[in-house]
């Protein structure tokens, strides 16, 4: 079980991606470009290749996939290459948004 999934875990943001995938190399930097914005996250990156069995657990369907977890469950995925300045906005949004739940 990976960190993410533990209920005490606090913000994960999951990326999955693949050599394969040209997209998810650009998220990639995308994603690091952002993420500095967001000092409450914790990352983690899956690879197509390496971590099969956890992705098909968390039933991706395509990639690159980007999907948000707090305290152990998800609450918020994206699927495709989105520029830093929509990630940031996203991110923000659903973090607010699960806040709001508590």
């Amino acid at each position: 079980m990976n960190l993410f999934r533990n209920e005490n875990s606090g913000f994960y943001a999951v990326e999955i991606g693949g050599l394969a995938c040209g997209g998810c190399e650009v998220l990639q930097s995308e994603i690091s470009e952002v993420l500095p914005s967001f000092p409450q996250y914790k990352f983690v990156r899956l690879d197509m290749e390496k971590d099969m069995a956890e992705i098909e657990a968390l039933a991706v369907t395509k990639i690159p996939a980007l999907i948000l977890f707090y305290q152990g469950k998800e609450f918020a995925r994206a699927y495709g290459y989105q520029p830093a300045e929509i990630l940031e906005l996203w991110i923000d949004a659903k973090t607010e948004e699960r806040l709001k739940q508590q």
